[in-house]
């Protein structure tokens, strides 16, 4: 039973979660994760070469089953447990949370931690190829598990509104979030 809810011996990285999230966006189609979509000259912002995408595996599943995964993604920031923190007026997000418990001996202070995850995508209702996936892990640090569905509604607010931590943090409302340390770009 453990298994069946992300708990035991379930090992995944943030690339795993990424690349499974993406074959919900593609109704079954894994592709090859890569980083590159093209190449521009730097001068004349010319495409000089396009990377292709290379098919893994399609699944047999049929697409409504597939489509209505996505309807419930959607439900989970809409209607559940992802509500408060990704709550977005500007852009339709799918998506869901997890928490990984540890072992709270390892801790001084005695008490549960977890690791906070968030996986998304977004816009919701767009064609595939203007979609993008968010895998967000913050490690244990403290009791409090949100840290990563705030961190994945303000790094889309920010790429699809072009906007710095800041100006995101402003638009979604999220005062209290904690100020850059580092770069605002």
């Amino acid at each position: 039973i453990n298994i069946s809810i992300g708990q035991g011996d379930t090992l995944v990285t943030p690339l795993h979660v990424a690349n499974m999230m993406a074959m919900v966006c593609n109704s079954g189609v894994i592709y090859k994760p890569h980083l590159l979509k093209e190449i521009r000259n730097p001068v004349t912002d010319e495409v000089e070469k396009v990377v292709e995408r290379e098919v893994l595996h399609e699944s047999t599943i049929e697409k409504n089953v597939w489509r209505q995964v996505q309807y419930d993604l959607r439900y989970v920031i809409t209607n559940g447990s992802a509500q408060i923190p990704l709550t977005n007026r500007y852009i339709q997000l799918a998506g869901k949370t997890g928490t990984a418990e540890l072992d709270k001996y390892k801790y001084s202070n005695d008490k549960r931690h977890w690791h906070s995850w968030m996986i998304a995508y977004a816009p919701f209702n767009a064609p595939v190829e203007e979609q993008i996936v968010v895998a967000t892990i913050v490690e244990a640090v403290n009791e409090w598990e949100w840290w990563a569905p705030y961190a994945t509604n303000i790094i889309i607010q920010g790429i699809f509104k072009n906007q710095t931590y800041e100006e995101a943090i402003k638009t979604l409302g999220f005062e209290y979030v904690p100020k850059n340390r580092g770069r605002a770009e």
